[in-house]
C-alpha cells in the first residue's frame, strides 16, 4: 500500500506569480510538480494525469494508493459475569434426585476392578511394589474409603483387601477437612481449678497460687482444651464435640458408644500461664476391631505465631461399629510391670464431688454428672473422668519422680482399664526403670483401693533429669 502526503505552501515571489495569474497556489503546484513525483511511484501501466484527476484535482493535495483498505472497526462484547460454585451449590444445581441416582450400572466394572485388586495381591508382592503398582492403576470403579491420614500414608480398604500407599510425592490428597482446626482459651483461674480437680494437695502452692514466685501449669491441663474450647462458660457437650464434624468415610456413630482407650501427650515447650490458642487435629489411623472401631487423632497446641506447645495423641473405641473390613492396626504391647516393689506409691481419695468439680475444667459430658444417663449407659451412677484419672496419676508422678518440677515432665502414655465412681481411692504406684542420655523413664499404674481394680495401665513417663547444681 502507497500513502503519499503531499503538503505546498507557497510564499514569496512565487505565490505573487500565481495570484497575478489568478491561480490558486496549491493547484498550479500540483499540476507542475505532481505528475513526475507520481510516475516514480505508480506502476508502468498507470496514468499519473488521471490519478491526478481523479484523486487532486479540485482537492487538497492528498494522494493514496487505489488499493487502499480500511479496518472496520468492531465493538468489544460485553463480559458475561458467570455464576460461581459456591452460587450454585446454593442454589442446589448440584442436587440429584434420588430417582436419578445410577450407581447399579457401575456395579458390573467395580467387580472387575475388584477382580483386579485380587490378582495383584495374588502376586505376594512386597509392600513398597504393590504401592507402586497402586499409584500407577485404573480406579475406574473402584469404591474406595477416603479415610484421612497424617502426611503421606494412606490406608485404602476394598471390600477385605486393604492396602498401603507410601510416599512423600504421592498426589493422592485426602479428605479436605483431614486437618481441623478450633480455637482455645483459658486463663490462671482454669490453671489453678484443674490442680485442684486433679487432686493436687494445699502445700503445692506453685500449682495453686497464682502469686508463688514459681506458679506453674500441670502440663495434662492441655488435655482438656480438647472440649473446654474458647469459652469461659459452660458448654453442651454434644455441641462441642460436634464442632469437629462428621469424617468423610467414616458412619456416623452415637456418642453414647465412644469408649477413651488410650491418651498420650508430649510437651514440646513449657505450658502458658494463659492466652487464646488454636488446637489442630487430623486423624492418624481409622481401625476395625471386630467389635468396634479405633479411631486414633493427633492434636497440637499452637499460638497465633504457630509455636507448639503439646502434641496430643487420643485412641476412641466406638463399641459396635466393626467388621466393615477395614485393617485391624497395629497390636498393642503388654509390657509386664517390674517385679520388684515401687519406687513411690501416691494415695488420692476422690470426693463425692471430684467429677462435678473437675467438669468444670472444661468436659461437660453428662455421663459424669445426670444420674440419670449413667444407668443407660450400664453404670449404677455418674462416673469420674477418665482424663481426672489420668491426671492425677501424672501429677503423682512428678510429685514423687521428679521432685514436684513440672517442668522435667516431657511425656506420658496410658491405656485406661476401668471407670472410677467419685469416692474411691485411687493408688497410683511408680518404677524408674531406665535412664538414656539427659532423660529418665517411668513406669507407673494406676488402682482403685476399695476394689483392687486396674484404672489405668501400661503408664509410661519420660522425664528431664534435674540440672545438677555447679560445684565451687
Amino acid at each position: 500500500m502507497l500513502t503519499l502526503l503531499f503538503v505546498y505552501s507557497a510564499s514569496g515571489s512565487t505565490a505573487e506569480k500565481l495570484k497575478s495569474r489568478g491561480t490558486p497556489a496549491e493547484h498550479s503546484i500540483a499540476a507542475e510538480v505532481l505528475p513526475g513525483l507520481l510516475n516514480e511511484y505508480l506502476p508502468a501501466d498507470a496514468d499519473a494525469q488521471k490519478v491526478i484527476a481523479n484523486n487532486i484535482q479540485g482537492r487538497k493535495v492528498h494522494v493514496d494508493a487505489a488499493d487502499t483498505t480500511h479496518k472496520k472497526k468492531t465493538k468489544t462484547k460485553p463480559k458475561v459475569k458467570r455464576i460461581t460454585s459456591r452460587q450454585k451449590r446454593q442454589l442446589g444445581l448440584f442436587n440429584i434426585p434420588a430417582h436419578c441416582h445410577k450407581y447399579d450400572l457401575f456395579l458390573p466394572l467395580h467387580q472387575l476392578w475388584l477382580g483386579y485388586i485380587d490378582e495383584l495381591f495374588a502376586n505376594n508382592l512386597n509392600a513398597l511394589v504393590q504401592s507402586q503398582k497402586l499409584v500407577k492403576a485404573d480406579y475406574h470403579g473402584a469404591i474406595l474409603t477416603d479415610i484421612p491420614k497424617a502426611a503421606s500414608i494412606f490406608n485404602l480398604s476394598v471390600k477385605g483387601n486393604t492396602f498401603t500407599i507410601y510416599g512423600s510425592q504421592i498426589r493422592f490428597r485426602a479428605s479436605d477437612r483431614a486437618t481441623r482446626k478450633f480455637k482455645v482459651a483459658y486463663n490462671r483461674r482454669d490453671l489453678i481449678l484443674y490442680a485442684l480437680a486433679v487432686g493436687v494437695a494445699p502445700d503445692e502452692l506453685h500449682y495453686l497460687y497464682e502469686l508463688d514466685p514459681k506458679f506453674t501449669a500441670l502440663p495434662t491441663y492441655a488435655l482438656v482444651l480438647q472440649t473446654k474450647g474458647a469459652g469461659f462458660d459452660v458448654n453442651l457437650f454434644a455441641k462441642e464435640v460436634a464442632k469437629s464434624g462428621k469424617t468423610p468415610g467414616l458412619p456416623e456413630y452415637d456418642l453414647n458408644n465412644l469408649v477413651h482407650g488410650e491418651q498420650g501427650m508430649e510437651v514440646l515447650r513449657p505450658i502458658p500461664l494463659g492466652g487464646n490458642f488454636t488446637i489442630k487435629s487430623h486423624i492418624s489411623g481409622v481401625y476395625d476391631k471386630g467389635s468396634g472401631m479405633v479411631i486414633d487423632t493427633v492434636k497440637t497446641l499452637v499460638d497465633d505465631k504457630n509455636t507448639e506447645y503439646a502434641k496430643m495423641t487420643t485412641r476412641m473405641f466406638v463399641i459396635g461399629y466393626g467388621g466393615w473390613g477395614g485393617p485391624k492396626g497395629p497390636s498393642t504391647s503388654n509390657e509386664p510391670l517390674p517385679s520388684r516393689e515401687p519406687d513411690a506409691v501416691e494415695e488420692s481419695a476422690t470426693s463425692r464431688s471430684q467429677a462435678l468439680l473437675y467438669r468444670l475444667s472444661g468436659d461437660y459430658n453428662p455421663l459424669h454428672a445426670d444420674p440419670a444417663i449413667a444407668p443407660k449407659l450400664g453404670f449404677k451412677r455418674p462416673i469420674l473422668h477418665g482424663l481426672c484419672s489420668y491426671g492425677t496419676a501424672a501429677h503423682a508422678v512428678i510429685k514423687h519422680m521428679a521432685g514436684n518440677d513440672a517442668a522435667r515432665f516431657k511425656s506420658i502414655h496410658a491405656r485406661f482399664s476401668s471407670p472410677v465412681y467419685p469416692g474411691e481411692t485411687l493408688v497410683t504406684s511408680m518404677w524408674k526403670v531406665s535412664e538414656t542420655g539427659d532423660e529418665e523413664t517411668i513406669r507407673f499404674v494406676t488402682k482403685i483401693k476399695e476394689r483392687d481394680a486396674v484404672v489405668i495401665k501400661d503408664g509410661i513417663v519420660t522425664l528431664l533429669k534435674a540440672k545438677s547444681s555447679a560445684k565451687l
